[in-house]
């Protein structure tokens, strides 16, 4: 989750705003928060492609979009997320990069629309000007590094694609909730359908927080009670609750795969 931890503390607040128009300013403050990857495992196992729910002992259950508004803030309302993927040669994409993230960089650094993750980051270790142009292409990287890493992660490390960038040109809220439940339904079906295949894509720290509020008895143990009031609104979406400052590291239950919830 490269650029996510704390986003809203560390940045330009004039670079912050751009974000916040995306629709992406809330879920940015969920910050860095570890997977559980025994738990997505036996998750996956219970994943039925046909109805796209899970099947537990005590019924099915699935994720839904108001889930996905309330655990991270994604907008559901706005025009949809769509386009197509560009495939376009090295040299238009360094151009590409220079006009939208304000990055030099060479058309041997690109390959197949991705950029390095760790070119576009270290930008941000460069002061920003004064200028709107520079906060646009500044909130651009902090973008481009949280959709690739964060809400649509492929398995690659490494690079972000290009593509992602044309969502930018006007700074719009898109239904961003929609297309990520959408990508996280698909790769839990071409897991689930695939015996082979050794690791899985998506959004799965939305799965396990979406899994850790709905059975709390898998959930790390809070440091704290967390109480809302009006006066004291949670700062973000219900998701930064699962941050390591306010829970532990020891869960009530160990071995998933002995539960009774997933045996």
């Amino acid at each position: 989750m490269v650029g996510l931890a704390a986003i809203g503390e560390f940045i330009d607040p004039y670079v912050y705003r751009y974000i916040q128009q995306t629709g992406l300013g809330r879920v940015f403050k969920i910050g860095y928060q570890l997977l559980d990857h025994a738990l997505i495992s036996a998750l996956v196992e219970r994943w039925r492609p046909e109805t796209h729910t899970f099947y537990f002992p005590i019924g099915e259950a699935t994720i839904t979009l108001q889930d996905v508004q309330i655990l991270w803030g994604l907008p559901i309302n706005g025009d949809v997320v769509s386009g197509v993927w560009n495939n376009m040669t090295p040299d238009p994409w360094s151009d590409f990069a220079g006009q939208y993230l304000g990055i030099d960089v060479p058309p041997s650094k690109i390959k197949s629309g991705h950029i390095l993750i760790s070119a576009s980051c270290a930008k941000l270790n460069e002061p920003v000007s004064g200028t709107d142009r520079s906060h646009q292409q500044r909130a651009s990287i902090y973008f481009l590094a949280g959709l690739s890493s964060f809400l649509f992660p492929d398995g690659n490390s490494t690079s972000a694609p290009l593509n992602y960038v044309h969502h930018l040109i006007k700074f719009e809220s898109l239904r961003w909730g929609s297309a990520v439940l959408a990508h996280v339904y698909r790769n839990l079906c071409c897991t689930a359908e695939k015996t082979d295949q050794s690791g899985i894509n998506g959004a799965m720290l939305l799965v396990q927080h979406w899994l850790y509020e709905r059975i709390p008895s898998l959930a790390p143990r809070l440091l704290h009670d967390i109480v809302l009031t009006s006066n004291a609104p949670l700062d973000g979406p219900y998701g930064v609750v699962r941050t390591p400052e306010l829970r532990t590291y020891t869960h009530t239950c160990i071995e998933y795969v002995s539960l009774s919830i997933v045996s």
